[in-house]
């Protein structure tokens, strides 16, 4: 099993913060290994089922990944990450990283059903699509195309058994050394940098 270092003070443990967190960063990584590790890169719909979490994608058939694959899987998401310079604190301090990443680990299983391949199929392009103002969907396409599509891929899901995620935003730094790195991120240039900003004044407010 991979197992995710993250020291006490950057666990997040809230499960609607997970969900929210895969829906904005929802390419993910399937990781698997049969006689070698192999990954994936894949977009996810993650969808709960009473107490359960589970993880909907696809893959093009001729991905030999699928083949055989059965029993524990790792979906690794990442989310905003940003180099954190020492010259912006007020204090001698070292070089790191602020970044946010979540690995679920949960049981593969192969969708053999063409109709609910299908219905993942739809449903991820209707979730991608749906911040779009005019929306593309499969139904514009001929339904024989869509019939020959889905015989190159393969659907399946994963029921999550257990997850973990770091959110680490100086959550051990004193207010006024993140005060000082907020600021700096902000007068940044890069996107990374004001998500990780908004995130660390976020977490400064509760």
């Amino acid at each position: 099993m991979i197992i995710l270092y993250i020291p006490q003070a950057y666990q997040m443990k809230d499960q609607n913060t997970l969900l929210e967190f895969i829906k904005q960063n929802s390419f993910g990584v399937l990781i698997s290994k049969l006689d070698k590790i192999t990954a994936t890169h894949l977009p996810f719909l993650v969808k709960t089922i009473g107490e359960d979490i589970y993880l909907y994608s696809h893959m093009a058939k001729a991905n030999p990944q699928w083949m055989g694959l059965e029993g524990e899987v790792l979906v690794v998401f990442s989310g905003p990450q940003r180099y954190i310079s020492p010259s912006w604190y007020a204090e001698p301090k070292v070089p790191t990283w602020n970044y946010l990443a979540a690995h679920l680990y949960g049981e593969f299983q192969l969708v053999s059903d063409d109709a609910e391949t299908s219905e993942i199929l739809s449903n991820t392009v209707d979730y991608y699509e749906s911040e779009f103002t005019e929306p593309w969907t499969l139904d514009k396409v001929d339904v024989k195309y869509v019939s020959q599509l889905t015989k190159h891929i393969v659907g399946f899901k994963i029921r999550v058994t257990h997850w973990e995620a770091a959110w680490k935003l100086h959550q051990d730094y004193s207010i006024e050394i993140q005060k000082g790195v907020i600021n700096a991120l902000l007068h940044q240039n890069d996107d990374h940098s004001k998500k990780i900003a908004e995130l660390m004044k976020k977490n400064l407010a509760h």
